[in-house]
């Protein structure tokens, strides 16, 4: 009699596992439609989920870009027209030196300006021939000789800033603009 339960349940349990895997079985076959479109809907959740923080991120990003940009060009504005002659001759010719290299002309005061001129003037269609040549020895005068330039020479200079510093151009890749709307400022 001792021995007769122990049989009767192993018994128990082999039918009802037995049983459970039948249910599981046809629970599985009928559920396998449902599942693996609720499995594709959760998968493009997550997927839109992820592309709308990568935006969100952009989006923060130029606006961060945006307000450095503002500060920076009221500070420098602030700083240039509160500076002396001698102090805004060499902040502009620090500013061309910039603009061109954000562009892709990397030059320095007094060194090849003739070929300097020719590929400024393949991307800035208003810069007469002998501008950047004058300009740049303005800047020589300025740096070099650290004299003060009279009125007439200082607004050349500025002109000069003026038209390099517009970004808006057909003939600047959209790197360039980039670089030169947000990266131009010095970092001091």
């Amino acid at each position: 009699m001792i021995k007769h339960p122990k049989n009767v349940q192993k018994t128990a349990v082999i039918e009802d596992d037995g049983a459970q895997s039948a249910l599981i079985k046809n629970n599985n076959s009928g559920d396998k439609g449902r599942s693996g479109k609720e499995i594709v809907k959760n998968v493009l959740f997550v997927v839109l989920g992820i592309i709308a923080a990568l935006l969100i991120l952009a989006a923060l990003f130029m606006a961060a870009l945006e307000t450095r940009t503002a500060i920076l060009t009221g500070s420098y504005q602030r700083k240039y027209l509160s500076a002396d002659p001698t102090k805004k001759q060499q902040m502009i010719c620090e500013a061309v030196l910039k603009l061109l290299s954000c562009v892709g002309i990397e030059t320095s005061i007094g060194w090849h300006t003739d070929e300097v001129e020719k590929q400024i003037m393949e991307i800035y269609d208003d810069v007469y021939e002998g501008e950047f040549v004058k300009v740049n020895r303005l800047m020589e005068k300025c740096i070099y000789g650290e004299e003060e330039l009279p009125p007439h020479e200082l607004r050349m200079m500025s002109a000069f800033t003026m038209k390099i510093a517009n970004f808006n151009r057909k003939t600047i890749k959209g790197r360039q603009r980039f670089r030169m709307k947000y990266f131009i400022y010095p970092r001091k």
